[in-house]
């Protein structure tokens, strides 16, 4: 895996974050099952680099987590 692929899957998830950000709280509050903090919390150790970013945990996120998540906010409003 190259150094650019590595980045655009950082910057992706930390764009997941961001966007999060932007959602009406009511909505997050319709749906406290969703993970909204990890992914907002996701965003703030990317971007501010807390102890740099845990290469095995994105991969780890990415491999297992995101296709759940995906599911489960597919799922929402139905």
């Amino acid at each position: 895996m190259n150094s650019m692929m590595i980045e655009a899957c950082i910057f992706n998830l930390s764009q997941i974050g961001e966007l999060v950000n932007k959602l009406d709280k009511e909505y997050i509050l319709k749906y406290p099952e969703v993970p909204w903090k990890k992914m907002k919390g996701l965003r703030n150790r990317i971007i501010h680099d807390y102890e740099g970013v845990n290469l095995k945990l994105i991969w780890e996120i990415i491999y297992i987590d995101i296709k759940s998540l995906k599911e489960q906010l597919l799922n929402l409003d139905k």
